[in-house]
Formats: C-alpha cells, sequence, structure tokens
C-alpha cells in the first residue's frame, strides 16, 4: 500500500471518530432532555454509565486478596460459599477453575 493510500485511511478514521463522538453527544443530549422531561412529570429517571460495569481488572480480590490469572472478583466467590460467609479458594478449588494465583 503506497504511503499516500495509508493516509486516506487515517484521514477517514479519524473523521469517522469525529462523526460518532458527535453522534455520541447529540444522544446523550436528547437522552438528558427526555430524562428530564419524564423526571418533570412524576417519573424517576437516572441515567448512569454503564461503560465499565462488569470489567474486571488486575487489581487483587476484596475477599481473597490476591489476583490470579484470568482475572476474578468477589462475584467468582458467591458459589463458593462456606457456612454462610465467603471464604478464599484453596489452591484445589483454584485448580479446579482454572486460576493460577499471581499476587
Amino acid at each position: 500500500m503506497s504511503r499516500s493510500a495509508i493516509d486516506a485511511l487515517h484521514a477517514i478514521d479519524a473523521k469517522r471518530s469525529a462523526v460518532v463522538a458527535d453522534l455520541k453527544n447529540q444522544l446523550l443530549l436528547q437522552l438528558k432532555s427526555t430524562a428530564a422531561d419524564l423526571n418533570a412529570i412524576g417519573g424517576h429517571v437516572r441515567i448512569i454509565n454503564t461503560s465499565r460495569m462488569g470489567q474486571l481488572t488486575d487489581k487483587p480480590c476484596k475477599i481473597c486478596g490476591f489476583a490470579t490469572a484470568p482475572a476474578h472478583d468477589g462475584r467468582k466467590h458467591v458459589r463458593y460459599q462456606k457456612l454462610g460467609a465467603f471464604a478464599t479458594f484453596t489452591a484445589a478449588e483454584l485448580k479446579d477453575m482454572g486460576f493460577k494465583r499471581i499476587k
């Protein structure tokens, strides 16, 4: 591919990104306006950002205090409750789930 073609593709991608960002902002403004209208007539509408909900991080788990590969968090412990309380995983449980302790 020639350099001019690559530059043209980068320009098109930049333009696409700008259009998408503009549309996103327009839709968010419409959504906020609609939510305000609904709240004004007695509704209970709240707009939240869910873009990071449910994503795992490489931070240590709050329950067991260590990170694993692949990552896990406190939700994984729900299936492994012992005597009504959350418990840390044993080495055997980690192996059964396919996890490796890294921290």
